[in-house]
């Protein structure tokens, strides 16, 4: 038995989306020039990001670990 994904021990100044497989966990950090951190697939671009300016504005770094 495979047991449940939970929540990730974060701080709360990070902003955590997780999406569904095979899409990517997204973090966004705030602050003067906000970061994204792996956006998920070009398929849903136009999602990640209307929901990266509803929560911080203009990005300023976009970052894909894989």
């Amino acid at each position: 038995m495979n047991p449940q994904p939970s929540t990730p021990a974060l701080p709360s100044w990070l902003t955590w989306w997780q999406r569904p497989f095979p899409d990517a966990n997204t973090l966004l950090l705030p602050g003067r020039q906000p970061a994204l951190v792996d956006t998920g697939f070009v398929g849903h671009a136009d999602e990640t990001a209307a929901w990266a300016h509803a929560h911080a504005g203009t990005v300023n770094l976009v970052v894909n670990t894989h």
